[in-house]
């Protein structure tokens, strides 16, 4: 029983990991995109 105790608590663990990885995998995407998406606004584009 001591053993699927500790087995639970890896895959707990191991969720909350994948968890904050995921989020912060997914807040660098966001900040990337809306980077890409504010950039033509530059006044570099507006010389064209």
């Amino acid at each position: 029983m001591e053993q699927h105790q500790t087995m639970i608590s890896i895959l707990a663990q191991e969720r909350l990991l994948g968890a904050i990885l995921g989020a912060a995998f997914a807040g660098f995407l966001v900040f990337e995109l809306r980077k890409s998406i504010y950039q033509p606004i530059s006044p570099k584009n507006k010389e064209r």
